[in-house]
């Protein structure tokens, strides 16, 4: 070790000024490169030889200067500059890359790891050990087909990158998403290389099971051409232009509600995937730092309950340290990562259980091998699992330490924290102020009154005296242990004691204070316990004892000798009446001492921030990963600073390298946790996680959790009946002692083998035996290790174990029958009688509300520039409001349900209203069987085939299968319907044609027709395209179609109805939307018919279409391009730059060709000919002809009838004749239909009589247009010609088709023969062609059900406010088509929205434009007071977070539903309410009970609500229904959430992409990065509680709702709290009740007191408590510590421990130990609490110490 001179200790000094200890030793490790406790050791030694002088600056520790007559002065030189000199760092290891903007990257990368898996039959050269890659996965690593299929494992072949990048290109995948997947390098001359070659390729899979990563293993041996060589490579994601990230290996195996394993390598997990064991892997020995938080997500989401990590078991390596020593760690890197990993888990409150694998001998052992071997059987193993954080690994912890003999101490306690004793002020404790003057209140002395001043939180002066205090000194001034003229000088043993004493006595610390060591071994030296000779001395990092005359090179401390610190804080509690604050040890040893016995740098997580420091001095470079940070050119076993080359510890290299500070010499106080922290998690230095012990403590003590934490060593050795026939060297192996069993004769008497851990392995059985089994072995419940623990033998092992083993096992006492026992509470019913007005409705304020709805629907209804959404409360008469105001202005109501439709005829009907119910098609629905069928047949044999009915009927029932097809015949097509006392019958006229009036075969195929696209109206007016023929109900002799007859009454402007009564879809009807009316002169009238939508529409006006979707367009390209065949062509045909194409596609053919304006212009004119004629026929027949020869107009009308007559000769003889008629002849009126029906069609036709139309002049061989067009251009060009029956719809089909748009689309495809045509195919068409569509990732949504990763999706206008989404990936579309908001004769129309919950950018994407809300209250708060005060209705907030109830109902927490409601039962029905005002008190009967369909059908089942709950129901049947209104109790259970995939799909319809990667934020937190879909969420969550909460608010009675979700709207009256919170034992019902008994403040001593139960126990439930936030700390003042309060409303949240099921026989999702309980329930006053939100404690870096220069006095416990 390098000698440090005395002008060495000055340049320290003088850099670092007037340091404490702890800086100038941390000064001293980084020039000299020593470890810093031997640094702390060299300034001990300088100090005790005069070189250096302790000084009292005032603080809890001295600080040091040079002795006087040293040479202070001085600056380094040049050569020697201190840790750290030179300049800033500019480097950036990690870079700054900018993200990728590659959208298609994970798409590439999905088709690269395809491609991967199909070479796995690729052949491997001779020299490898397998012929193939999938011989290698089958046979090497003994995976079946159907996982190396699910995994797509696949084989990089050598040279393939040509053969890739060509795949890659017709996938449609560009150059910078094949370089985005990293799979590809760019090389300097631009270049692809492939980033592996000859390797086998594994992929990483997301959550929903998609490839986003991938890892390759070399082939053994190396393939020639691999160039890496190396065993694993991963993608290289640190690359700028790499898109893809690495996730946790095994995310979509998770299952909810199950437990998963942990386990080291990926084939380890693909192993235990094979066997159906869920698996995650980080693909190393632990976790990154930044993957833990994404693990946290994992394991939240799937309400994991326990974590299995397991490890390899393996040798720990073996190394020659610095003094040439052999070391050998007890533990291999496995288990250390284990440890860390479990750790971890476990500060987050997770249950990690570490499960070592049986390791024969010294050979490696891992999760692979075991699972081959034991054929996939892991249940041993993971019944051995011990908590992370009692694994022998995981080392004891101390808080401090000094270095010398007179500072050294050793906090031993596995449990507690540093004492706050050392954190104590001067203000503290002697209560004044800084700055604040006075006299001494240590003793007034002279007639002066200002002499002692306060100068500092840590110092305070008495200038008579000459003295100054800092608050350890003043407290043995206090004490009486020093003088107040001569408190200065430093603490010994002794006086540590009486301060701490003194302190825990006066209450400046808490009553849990830990006694520190120093103070244990000065109370056991005064006192006699021991004697100071007996003190023994331990090294500082390993903790073994060292010799008195040993030459020992490493820092040394004292410690109490072996069994005397139990024996300690025994006599402390007894003699001094004080709690030592301190848990007794157990096991071997049992002298408190901390003793460690391994290298600081080989434990994975410490609590002693020494052992942190220690092992940052210790690494060198070479235990690094990579070649990041550099060694020193003199020893390679320092680190050279980036900057300046000086030696450095790791610390202050990484601190320089990542630019934390400037210099090296620079202070790190508050730096070092952060450069600690990045050392370890991406620099790879095997530094121990550091953690407080506070963050080592489990966050809960689950006391039954604690079974798998004992081992043998806990037991007590007098009460085994098994002989233990071997110690220490004695035994071969690892093992530490031999064991003849007392359950079986052994041979050797040495079949059951202990291990330093404590783990008992029994050889004959091969198998671990935990500690309770063994218990139940040794004392005879079992006769061998393999037969089950349960029932009644788990019980009575447990008991044994504790009581006659002396195991550290709480007490627990399960019921007998395994019952358990609920205490659940809620806020008292006098309490929220006395708080609230439990008056009854108000019929008043109610009326009064209802008619301002009135008014506010009437002033909305004439509204017609944007759509009005009126968001009144329930009760307040909305449906009334809409119905009365038909009365004044005609109206439409729409809504989405029968039940809904009736109420609104009802309504009309008592308040005289004239209403009409629309018409629908039919009421009748198809089989799907045989609709599928027969839609699938019309497809492929062509729409030709609508017109041969029965073909249709026999092939649909052919392809049924054999058990459908035996319930049915070909008469009976339609499903039967059930008819209960709920069916609801509107009689809504039906055509009789598609209810099967005029046969099956007609029915269907009206119904096929429906299906395929076609509108009703389209059905009944094109049916001469559609079925070749009309519709049968339009042509019957005997009566009229009731369908057609319905629309004509709606139309009939001599009798329109004041209200239409329909659903959504009628608003697209123009009729729905408009009044016909008789004008004076006989002519029709049309006005605007408001329409009003109740509740919020969501994707009514969507249709979706499957994978037919892009065929569908496909045949409307091929009918506008030649040469369009298949999709292929379509795709590259270039559609978007076709001018004809765009025109058509936006109804503008005749502008974009001239041919198609001459053809429109040709056809149109020789239909208005036919059209003339026909009505010239018309007129012949029904008129008398000596009439018209009175007129003279008979003559000129056969003219226009007489083909063979010239229509320009005819056109202009009737023009004549009707000038020639008198209007005061008798039956001149019949010259106006004349004119009109005649001569203005003919007008048009001869263009004002200049010329006959011509078919002649259409040149089909001019027109760009194919197929189904083509052949209907020449079907009317021929009928015209040949002047057949019918050419005039042909005509007009044609002329309509080639204008193209909406209209032209629908009507092409109704003449089409193509059975893929689409009456909305130009949608699709005009996404396709769009050139620049948005484009949307996602992730939950997909068109393919099978899909697991989402999809990619284009977004496109393709319309009047129409929106079309086309997958990428050609599994569907969906249209978006909004009603159009004219009226017939396009006149702007009001609409009106009726939503109480609405949301205005939800209502804005539904109706395709912007809209506005109205409501008569103008804020929440005004409608939270109505709801109270008006509606009675009052709700009870019994949970924190939104508790999502969809999903499976195993995972939910249906026990604390069962006491919540048992609860609200028990304390509030029997309440003596009026359900009015001003009437009669009635009793409050028992609560119905609301929650999701899947929950409901599980509580709705359970025997103990049988007379709990009055009525269920569920949220699918919630919105609008009036059901449960007369229920004034009532529950609430979760909420909804319709899944992510709702989300996306509802925001494509805006364009919006959605972040669903949550990053670590849930439940309320949850965050979808966009404003539409967290509007959509509360929607779900917010919007859906509230109209359940409201069913009860319908105006008859009032209610009380407990809610037990926190999404609730903030214009609910939430007028008190209530919880449910789960516990473990009744220990903590005692608990809860004192202290809410108590109330105020109070401390674990009042609670203890007044509970049988210890502080100990208190002190863990309170705890428990503080973290769920339902109580808090508070500063009692002067250093009053651990005092608490209630706090003012909950705050985490609830409290889920893990379920222990396995424990005691129980029903399934019923664990018989769970106890529920609700607490810190509370009323509100008139009002909400006011938030009571409070500043939380700065952040800490967790895992990493504070700097050793940031703790003053650090060692000095």
């Amino acid at each position: 070790m390098t000698e440090i001179d005395r002008g060495g200790w000055r340049r320290i000094l003088t850099n670092l000024k007037e340091p404490a200890i702890g800086a100038v030793a941390e000064g001293v490790a980084d020039v000299f490169d020593v470890g810093i406790l031997d640094a702390y050791d060299l300034v001990e030694e300088a100090v005790a030889d005069g070189d250096l002088v302790e000084e009292d600056t005032g603080g809890a520790f001295p600080a040091v200067r040079v002795a006087e007559g040293d040479d202070a002065g001085g600056s380094p030189d040049s050569g020697e500059k201190l840790s750290g000199e030179g300049g800033s760092s500019t480097g950036d290891p990690k870079g700054e890359a900018a993200e990728t903007a590659v959208p298609d990257a994970l798409d590439a990368f999905n088709d690269a790891i395809t491609w991967f898996a199909q070479q796995l039959d690729t052949e491997l050269p001779d020299e490898c050990d397998y012929d193939t890659a999938r011989d290698y996965y089958r046979d090497g690593r003994g995976w079946d087909d159907e996982t190396i299929d699910e995994k797509l494992l696949g084989f990089a072949p050598a040279n393939y990158r040509d053969e890739l990048v060509t795949h890659l290109f017709n996938r449609g995948h560009g150059r910078e998403e094949m370089l985005a997947t990293g799979l590809f390098g760019e090389r300097d001359d631009g270049n692809l290389y492939a980033t592996w070659s000859g390797r086998y390729v594994l992929p990483y899979f997301d959550a929903d099971g998609r490839p986003v990563f991938a890892i390759s293993r070399a082939t053994d041996p190396v393939h020639p051409a691999d160039w890496k060589g190396n065993k694993y490579d991963k993608l290289q994601v640190s690359r700028e232009e790499v898109a893809v990230e690495e996730p946790i290996y095994g995310l979509d195996t998770a299952r909810e509600g199950e437990p998963v394993i942990i386990t080291e390598g990926i084939a380890d997990a693909i192993t235990a995937h094979q066997n159906g064991i869920p698996a995650l892997s980080p693909v190393t020995t632990t976790f990154k730092k930044s993957d833990r938080e994404a693990l946290l997500d994992v394991l939240e989401s799937y309400n994991v309950p326990r974590v299995y990590i397991v490890q390899d078991a393996e040798a720990p390596s073996s190394a020659i340290d610095e003094n040439d020593r052999l070391t050998l760690p007890q533990y291999g890197e496995g288990i250390r990562g284990a440890v860390s990993t479990g750790a971890f888990l476990t500060e987050e409150g997770v249950d990690a259980r570490i499960a070592e694998l049986p390791r024969p001998g010294l050979s490696k052992v891992d999760l692979d091998d075991y699972l081959i071997e034991w054929c996939g059987d892991l249940a041993p193993v993971l019944a051995s699992a011990a908590p992370a954080t009692e694994h022998p690994a995981y080392m004891d912890r101390e808080s401090g330490r000094t270095s010398g003999q007179d500072r050294d101490t050793s906090t031993v306690s596995s449990s507690d924290d540093r004492s706050a004793l050392f954190d104590l002020d001067i203000t503290d404790v002697t209560g004044l102020s800084e700055g604040e003057r006075g006299t001494n209140p240590l003793g007034h002395h002279g007639e002066s009154e200002d002499y002692f001043v306060v100068i500092s939180d840590e110092l305070a002066t008495d200038h008579k005296y000459g003295a100054s205090y800092n608050a350890l000194t003043y407290l043995l001034v206090e004490a009486g242990e020093r003088r107040p003229d001569a408190p200065d000088g430093s603490l010994d043993d002794g006086e540590v004691f009486e301060a701490w004493r003194h302190a825990k006595e006066e209450r400046y610390v808490g009553s849990e204070d830990p006694v520190p060591y120093r103070g244990l071994i000065g109370v056991a030296v005064a006192d006699g316990l021991v004697d100071a000779d007996d003190l023994v001395r331990r090294d500082s990092e390993t903790g073994s004892v060292v010799g008195g005359g040993e030459d020992h090179d490493g820092a040394t401390y004292r410690a109490l000798p072996a069994g005397a610190y139990n024996q300690v804080l025994d006599h402390i509690t007894e003699e001094y009446g004080l709690e030592p604050g301190r848990e007794a040890v157990s096991g071997r040893g049992g002298d408190g001492s901390g003793g460690y016995d391994d290298d600081p740098r080989s434990v994975s997580a410490t609590v002693d921030v020494r052992r942190a420091w220690g092992a940052a001095g210790r690494v060198e470079p070479s235990d690094l990963d990579g070649d990041r940070l550099q060694g020193t050119d003199q020893d390679g076993g320092s680190f050279a600073c980036p900057e300046c080359g000086s030696a450095v510890d790791v610390v202050r290299a990484v601190a320089v390298a990542e630019g934390i500070v400037e210099k090296c010499d620079a202070g790190l106080d508050h730096a070092y946790p952060e450069a600690y922290g990045l050392a370890r998690t991406e620099y790879g230095a095997p530094l121990p996680e550091y953690l407080t012990t506070g963050d080592a403590i489990a966050e809960f003590d689950a006391v039954l959790d604690v079974i798998g934490e004992v081992g043998f060593f806990h037991l007590e050795e007098d009460a085994l009946a098994s002989e233990t026939t071997g110690t220490g060297e004695e035994v071969s192996g690892e093992a530490v002692r031999t064991l003849n069993p007392a359950w079986r004769e052994s041979e050797s008497g040495e079949s059951v083998l202990v291990y330093e851990s404590g783990t008992v392995w029994d050889a004959d059985t091969q198998r671990v035996v935990d500690a309770l089994r063994f218990v139940a072995l040794d004392s005879g419940l079992l006769t061998d290790p393999r037969q089950p623990l349960e029932g009644e033998d788990f019980t009575e092992a447990y008991r044994r174990a504790r009581t006659e083993y002396g195991a550290p096992l709480p007490r627990w006492e399960p019921a007998a029958d395994g019952a358990r026992e609920l205490t659940p509470q809620l806020p008292p019913s006098d309490e929220l009688v006395d708080a609230r007005e439990f008056d009854g409705v108000s019929p008043d304020e109610l009326e009064l509300a209802r008619e301002e709805v009135e008014a506010l629907i009437g002033e909305a209804a004439t509204d017609t520039d944007e759509p009005t959404v009126v968001t009144a409360l329930p009760a307040t008469g909305k449906t009334t409001g809409t119905v009365k105001n038909a009365r004044d202005r005609p109206l439409s109501y729409l809504a989405p349900r029968k039940e809904l439709q009736a109420q609104a005829l009802e309504k009309a009907d008592r308040w005289g209203v004239d209403a009409e119910i629309l018409p629908v098609l039919s009421e009748e629905r198809v089989r799907p069987a045989v609709l599928d069928g027969a839609v699938s047949h019309v497809r492929e044999a062509g729409k030709t085939r609508l017109r041969d009915r029965w073909s249709i009927v026999a092939a649909a029932f052919d392809g049924l299968e054999e058990e459908d097809a035996a319930d049915v015949d070909m008469t009976d097509i339609f499903e039967e319907t059930e008819e209960g006392a709920d069916t609801v019958e509107l009689n809504r006229a039906t055509c009789p044609t598609a209810e099967g009036d005029h046969g099956a075969a007609w029915a269907i195929a009206v119904h096929v027709a429906r299906r395929l696209g076609y509108t009703p109206e389209e059905i009944h007016n094109q049916a001469q395209g559609l079925f070749g023929a009309p519709l049968p109900c339009t042509h019957d002799e005997e009566e009229e179609c009731e369908y057609s007859e319905g629309w004509n009454s709606v139309q009939d402007p001599d009798n329109a109805p004041d209200l239409l009564v329909g659903s959504y879809i009628h608003a697209h009807v123009a009729s729905v939307r408009t009044h016909f009316s008789r004008a004076g002169d006989g002519t029709v009238d049309t006005a605007p018919r408001a329409v009003v939508l109740d509740e919020f529409p969501g994707e009514a006006f969507v249709s979706e279409f499957g994978e037919n979707a892009e065929d569908f367009a496909t045949w409307l390209a091929g009918c506008l391009r030649d040469h369009v065949d298949d999709r292929r062509d379509m795709l590259e045909a270039d559609l978007s730059e076709d001018r004809w194409v765009r025109g058509w596609l936006d109804g503008d053919a005749a502008e974009a060709d001239d041919d198609i304006d001459d053809a429109i212009t040709a056809l149109g004119r020789t239909e208005e000919l036919l059209d003339a004629r026909e009505n010239a026929v018309e007129i012949l027949v029904e008129v008398d002809r000596e009439a018209l020869e009175d007129l003279g107009l008979l003559e000129p009308l056969e003219a226009v009838t007489d083909r063979d007559t010239d229509a320009e000769d005819a056109y202009g003889r009737l023009l004549s004749a009707l000038g020639a008629v008198d209007a005061e002849q008798p039956g001149s009126a019949l010259a106006g239909w004349v004119d009109g029906a005649v001569r203005e069609p003919l007008e048009v036709a001869t263009a004002a009589g200049t010329g006959t139309p011509e078919i002649g002049d259409v040149e089909l061989g001019d027109l760009p247009v194919a197929s189904d067009l083509r052949a209907l251009v020449e079907d009317a060009v021929d009928a015209a010609r040949e002047r057949r029956d019918g050419a005039r719809a042909v005509l007009d089909a044609a002329v309509t088709a080639l204008r193209g748009g909406a209209e032209g689309c629908r009507r092409l495809a109704a003449w089409a023969d193509d059975g893929y045509a689409h009456p909305d195919a130009h949608h699709i068409l005009g996404n396709i062609v769009e050139p620049q569509p948005t484009r949307i990732n996602t992730s939950g949504w997909a068109f393919d059900p099978d899909a697991t990763d989402g999809t990619v999706v284009d977004v496109a206008d393709t319309g009047d406010r129409a929106v079309t989404v086309l997958d990428r990936n050609s599994h569907g579309a969906r249209l978006h088509t909004p009603p159009a908001r004219t009226d017939a004769g396009g006149e702007d129309v009001p609409l009106v929205g009726l939503d109480a919950t609405g949301r205005a950018p939800l209502w804005s994407v539904a109706l395709g434009e912007e809209v506005v809300t109205d409501d008569i209250h103008d804020t929440p708060r005004e409608r939270a007071r109505f709801l109270e005060n008006a509606l009675d209705l009052r709700v009870l907030q019994a949970a924190d977070q939104p508790r999502a109830y969809s999903g499976d109902p195993s995972s939910k927490d249906t026990d604390g539903d069962v006491a919540l409601l048992e609860a609200i039962a028990e304390e509030y029905a029997g309440i003596d309410a009026p359900r009015r005002r001003g009437e009669e008190a009635v009793e409050v009967g028992r609560p119905a009970a609301i929650t999701t369909k899947s929950v409901r059908e599980v509580l709705e089942d359970d025997a103990r609500l049988d007379d709990v709950v009055a009525e269920w129901d569920h949220y699918g049947n919630v919105t609008g229904s009036n059901d449960l209104g007369a229920h004034r109790l009532a529950a609430v259970l979760g909420s909804q959430h319709y899944g992510d995939d709702a989300i996306e799909r509802f925001c494509a319809l805006a364009g919006e992409e959605v972040d669903t990667e949550r990053n670590g934020a849930w439940g309320s937190e949850l965050d979808y990065g966009s404003d539409l879909a967290n509007t959509y969420l509360k929607h779900m969550r917010e919007d859906q509680t509230t109209q359940a909460i409201l069913r009860f608010a319908r105006g008859d009675s009032g209610a009380t709702v407990v809610a037990r979700t926190s999404a609730l709207r903030d214009d609910l009256p939430v007028v008190g709290r209530g919880q449910v919170v789960e516990t473990w034992s009744d220990t903590a019902a005692k608990v809860a009740r004192e202290y809410r008994r108590l109330g105020g403040e109070f401390t674990i001593a009042d609670v203890a007191d007044a509970v049988d139960v210890s502080r100990r126990q208190v002190r863990r439930v309170l705890a428990e408590l503080s973290d769920a936030g339902y109580i808090r700390r508070v500063d009692g003042g002067d250093g009053l510590a651990n005092v608490y309060e209630p706090a003012d409303e909950p705050g985490a949240g609830e409290v889920d421990l893990p379920d222990r099921d396995d424990a005691v026989d129980a029903d399934p999702g019923r664990s018989p130990l769970n106890q529920y309980y609700t607490w810190n329930v509370r009323v509100f006053g008139g009002e909400p609490a006011p938030d009571t939100a409070r500043d939380g404690p700065p952040v800490r870096q967790r895992g990493a110490p504070p700097s050793p220069t940031a703790v003053e006095g650090a060692p000095g416990d």
